[in-house]
């Protein structure tokens, strides 16, 4: 079975023709193969589900002045988002300032905690979930249930790019997030896993 992790920022390098598709093939190929050579571990016990739903904090929405320039915009995304935008306003609907997204633990025992998240997540909520539930085994999973678009952490916050500011436009947001998110999330997760751990 296939799960894919939290690495929507990791992209195989280099790419774009057949011969590399091969060769990335051959490497992840070989990967599989290291860890069957070495002793397997078992995974044992009941299954328990902690899900719960979190509403990731955006910037304030831009004014109509700007959602009209957006409007006419050359490129089609940006006019899309702001014509979105521009018929809630009309509807008198409040624009979004939060965007909802799934989360979940699913554990087995006590020998391994998938650990899913919607959306495109990031390698650094991967790094931060394997430090932090060590003891729980963690297997991060990224996008879960849905994807509502880019899941950015603190310092790729921090940087701006691709993933913090221009992906948004793609979904339909406005953004960018605010910073507090990745704290948020990992607090969210630390308690489903305390939900989903079983009592002695």
């Amino acid at each position: 079975m296939f799960l894919t992790g939290m690495g929507a920022d990791s992209d195989p390098a280099p790419r774009g023709r057949l011969l590399d598709a091969k060769r990335h093939g051959l490497e992840l190929a070989g990967a599989v193969i290291g860890v069957l050579d070495r002793p397997m571990q078992p995974v044992r016990g009941a299954f328990k589900l902690a899900y719960d739903e979190v509403e990731l904090p955006v910037a304030a929405p831009p004014g109509r002045k700007q959602l009209e320039q957006d409007a006419q915009s050359q490129d089609v995304h940006v006019k899309l988002r702001a014509e979105a935008y521009l018929k809630l306003l009309s509807s008198g609907q409040p624009l979004p300032e939060l965007v909802k997204l799934p989360i979940a633990v699913l554990r087995l025992g006590e020998d391994l905690t998938f650990v899913l998240m919607g959306g495109e997540v990031v390698v650094d909520y991967s790094r931060r979930i394997k430090r932090m539930l060590a003891s729980d085994h963690p297997w991060p999973i990224g996008y879960a249930y849905e994807v509502p678009c880019y899941i950015p952490s603190a310092r790729l916050l921090k940087e701006g790019g691709y993933e913090t500011e221009s992906s948004l436009i793609y979904y339909g947001f406005y953004g960018p997030f605010r910073g507090e998110i990745e704290t948020q999330l990992l607090n969210r997760l630390e308690t489903l896993v305390s939900r989903a751990r079983t009592r002695p």
